[in-house]
């Protein structure tokens, strides 16, 4: 029906997008244990929620892809919803999104640290 021929044409798009190739996640086992880590001790992630994400990372490895949980299309990089573990796209998941754009959770407002080296504030610890 029509639902299937506009998730083929946004298919689409994207491949035009990526110049017609593939975007292909690679998760280094420092960045894997940083996620896995950082969902239970900063965001206080449920098992549940870990699981999903790792079982994500796994897949994202091997070059599977997953569906987004709002919009259904199929991609190899999701964005991660702490909160409530939903893997969207980034077309669902905007800068002014607030809240989880599948299940309505809130998401968590971001914090930025200040780098002890240089003094910037960041959102990451590499300086």
């Amino acid at each position: 029906g029509n639902a299937r021929s506009a998730r083929r044409a946004l298919d689409n798009v994207r491949r035009t997008c990526n110049g017609g190739g593939v975007q292909v996640a690679r998760v280094s086992p420092e960045n894997y244990a940083e996620c896995r880590d950082t969902l239970v001790l900063r965001f206080k992630a449920e098992g549940e929620v870990v699981r999903k994400v790792c079982e994500f990372m796994d897949g994202a490895r091997r070059g599977e892809a997953f569906a987004c949980a709002a919009c259904g299309v199929r991609c190899g990089i999701l964005l991660i919803l702490p909160a409530c573990g939903h893997l969207c796209c980034a077309e669902c998941v905007t800068p002014t999104t607030c809240a989880c754009p599948a299940c309505a959770v809130p998401l968590p407002a971001p914090t930025y640290r200040r780098c002890t080296r240089c003094a910037r504030t960041r959102q990451t610890r590499r300086c």
